[in-house]
């Protein structure tokens, strides 16, 4: 009996952990309140912050749209199907990545692909080290 229990435990483990590995999908992720930095005395103007996130943008081959003053468009499309658009809001002060719509990314309910999550970690880092290097040009 103690066998068949301990052989039921280890499948029961295995399978979680196989159902635990093919877990494609994770909650979406926004950057909000993201700080421009600033050095003490020097402050990056609207046009500053905007230009270095269309360089970041374009650095990680997102395709970067100014809407208006404060607002960018950004999309990206991967091998061809996989595609992301999103809204990066931003002042002096701070920025905001917000997620707007997808096609063949498994969006539902919230979640997304892990892929579209780590693009945007990558383009957040990018931001935040050219908007670090920009506040001392």
């Amino acid at each position: 009996m103690r066998r068949n229990t301990l052989i039921a435990c280890m499948i029961l483990c295995c399978l979680t952990l196989f159902a635990l590995a093919g877990c494609k999908s994770k909650p979406v992720m926004n950057v909000h309140d993201a700080l421009v930095p600033q050095s003490s005395g020097s402050h990056l103007t609207m046009q500053q912050v905007e230009k270095t996130i269309l360089e970041a943008g374009a650095g990680r081959g997102w395709v970067m749209q100014v809407k208006q003053p404060g607002v960018i468009l950004g999309e990206i499309t991967v091998r061809g199907k996989h595609h992301a658009t999103i809204k990066i809001t931003y002042n002096e002060d701070n920025y905001n990545i917000d997620y707007v719509n997808s096609r063949n990314l498994d969006y539902k309910n919230g979640k997304i692909h892990r892929s579209y999550n780590n693009w945007i970690t990558y383009l957040d880092q990018d931001i935040r080290s050219k908007l670090s290097v920009a506040q001392y040009n």
